[in-house]
């Protein structure tokens, strides 16, 4: 049986030939234009067209996520939908949604706002980290508070965002930041 690639609406690849639906986000309804996997988007929206996970789902590449910056930090979930998977962080603005226009997308917990539920900022010139709210209704935690405003945050601290729990690991810190290494 030959494969079909086609697109979900929310930018999922998956095989239509085995599954009737977008075995990530569940969704049944493709974007009316499809193609192969291997085929570039024309837009160039896409550096990379897929990446395929070990469940055999095609995952998108959106450019920010290939771009060569150097990573700065992580997000490693600890419970929720997505318990293992780590999140690269990056200079300056990382919005955390459900959508693939964030820079950290989190997939499969339907509790996360879609775009910008929160907003990971890297401060370069005094090497720290903030964690703020993205505008939304939801709300997200530190150690169990609120983010209200921005707070900075710490290694090891506890992020909770939807039904997520996540642990903060920097990589940039007072011994070392990319900033330095470039001078």
């Amino acid at each position: 049986m030959d494969k079909k690639m086609v697109l979900c609406d929310r930018g999922h690849y998956y095989d239509a030939s085995q599954t009737g639906s977008c075995p990530v986000c569940r969704n049944s309804k493709p974007v009316p234009e499809t193609r192969p996997a291997s085929q570039p988007a024309e837009s160039g929206m896409y550096k990379a067209v897929s990446r395929t996970r070990a469940d055999s789902a095609t995952i998108p590449v959106g450019g920010d996520r290939d771009r060569q910056t150097p990573v700065v930090g992580w997000l490693v979930t600890i419970s929720g939908p997505s318990r293992g998977k780590d999140y690269r962080l990056f200079n300056g603005f990382n919005t955390i949604g459900r959508s693939i226009a964030n820079k950290v997308q989190i997939a499969g917990d339907e509790s996360i706002s879609r775009e910008k539920q929160a907003a990971i900022i890297f401060d370069h010139k005094n090497v720290k980290y903030y964690i703020q709210h993205g505008g939304g209704q939801n709300l997200s935690y530190v150690n169990r508070a609120p983010v209200l405003t921005p707070t900075e945050i710490k290694k090891g601290d506890h992020i909770t965002i939807g039904n997520t729990e996540f642990i903060f690991i920097p990589f940039c810190d007072d011994s070392f930041s990319w900033q330095e290494s470039e001078e």
